[in-house]
């Protein structure tokens, strides 16, 4: 704010070399998720009895599911109950970009097969999702003969594209059903469940540098966004209803949701797990990223 005050304008330029070091921070987090998460999980999975390691395997699985489906439904739920976008006393805002066309059966054929990725090495950096395309064009001639309807998606063309990002659920399966063949090895496994145990133990000694220098990368991505906004008042004036429903959700489900469980799992009170949390939270909060707050968490 002290910076935007001194200057109201600032060039794109101008707040790229204020981004740069939250951004370079940012890119240090995203290298550690998926060194640290496999690692993590194929040693922590891999030195448990067999009889232990299907049943942490499912139970981190389920997690992962239940957890994202509770984060779903609760953000419906305020988004039902406050409903933001009354309030925003401007009845004239055009609509711009497109939602995507998707169907529920396709959605939870994306998620099982996100789950057993056929390439490893691309599920570090894409995730795989249907595409749903109908024929608008001038001669409905493919449309026609596939019947097509423009209102009913199960009708459309089904095609697939792989979108940014990696996919942490199918690594996570992988990590886990690792973790249990190298149980199963016995001894012939151990040299390979070192590698996994060093490995990790080396990802969390960088996790730990790169911690230490959190709040500066923090403080810089904060600054760029605040520099970046054409004008701070009339934002809040039309979207803070929008905030005070992003903030409460983020708030109920990381202070009330994640917590309850972790008391129903463990039956143990969740005040120092909550403790912990907040470099977590507030890393979260500065990179808007779950996956680059992913590192901190574990740490």
């Amino acid at each position: 704010f002290t910076l935007r005050a001194s200057k109201p304008i600032w060039t794109p330029r101008e707040v790229m070399y204020v981004q740069f070091i939250g951004e370079i921070f940012l890119n240090m987090l995203k290298g550690l998720i998926i060194p640290l998460l496999v690692s993590s999980i194929v040693s922590a999975i891999g030195s448990l009895d067999l009889s232990l390691s299907s049943k942490i395997g499912f139970r981190a699985i389920a997690y992962y599911v239940a957890t994202t489906s509770l984060a779903v439904f609760q953000g419906i739920v305020l988004v039902s109950v406050i409903q933001p976008g009354r309030y925003s006393g401007n009845e004239n805002i055009t609509r711009k970009g497109t939602s995507r066309n998707v169907t529920t059966a396709d959605t939870l054929m994306d998620l099982a097969r996100s789950m057993f990725p056929p390439n490893l090495i691309q599920a570090c950096t894409h995730q795989y999702r249907t595409v749903l395309t109908f024929d608008d064009s001038e001669n409905h001639k493919v449309a026609d003969v596939l019947k097509q309807d423009p209102k009913n998606l199960y009708t459309w063309t089904i095609s697939n594209e792989f979108t940014e990002g990696s996919n942490v659920l199918g690594l996570v399966v992988f990590a886990v059903v690792l973790g249990i063949a190298i149980g199963r090895m016995g001894e012939m496994g151990k040299p390979l469940l070192k590698v996994f145990e060093s490995l990790g133990e080396a990802m969390m000694v960088i996790t730990n540098w790169v911690i230490w220098i959190s709040p500066l990368g923090v403080l810089f991505l904060v600054c760029s966004k605040i520099l970046s906004m054409d004008s701070i008042t009339t934002i809040f004036h039309q979207l803070g209803l929008y905030f005070f429903t992003v903030l409460l959700g983020l708030f109920c489900h990381g202070f009330f949701v994640v917590p309850l469980i972790y008391t129903i799992g463990t039956r143990k009170m969740p005040f120092r797990f909550i403790a912990n949390m907040t470099q977590a939270i507030v890393t979260a909060f500065g990179t808007a990223s779950s996956s680059a707050s992913l590192p901190v968490s574990m740490s």
